[in-house]
Formats: C-alpha cells, sequence, structure tokens
C-alpha cells in the first residue's frame, strides 16, 4: 500500500482550529500549508484541494499530545 501513497498531510488540531502540512512522499520537504477552521466540513474541503485525482494521500493528526491513526485515501 505504501507504493501508492505519493503525498503525506500532517494536522495539528487543536480545539478551534487546525494547522495543516504537506510533503512528497518520496522525500520532499515539508511545508506548512496553512490554518483551518476545526469542523469537517472546512477540513473536507482543504483536504480535496490537496489530493490529485490519481495521487494516494496519507493523513497524520496530532491531537492532545499524542500522535493519532493515521488515513490512507486513494
Amino acid at each position: 500500500m505504501s507504493d501508492c501513497i505519493t503525498v503525506h498531510i500532517g494536522l495539528d488540531v487543536h480545539k478551534e482550529s487546525i494547522e495543516v502540512a504537506r510533503a512528497d512522499a518520496d522525500g520532499g520537504e515539508v511545508c506548512h500549508v496553512g490554518r483551518i477552521d476545526g469542523d469537517l466540513p472546512v477540513l473536507d474541503a482543504a483536504l480535496a484541494r490537496l489530493r490529485c485525482p490519481v495521487s494516494g494521500m496519507q493523513v497524520v493528526y496530532e491531537a492532545g499530545g499524542k500522535r493519532q491513526q493515521h488515513e490512507h485515501f486513494q
């Protein structure tokens, strides 16, 4: 499955906002994408803007000081 991943997305979840970062799976530099509101419709829209239709995406989030489960989208 890791062969399908082309983009890594990191989310730092806060009470009212989410910090979004991105890196290419081939070892690309991590870049801060921005801060979004902390609700699901805004997060869905942000992830849709970051994803190419043919690429895989791995999302890892942190909330409350612990690294949480990641999700893989294809």
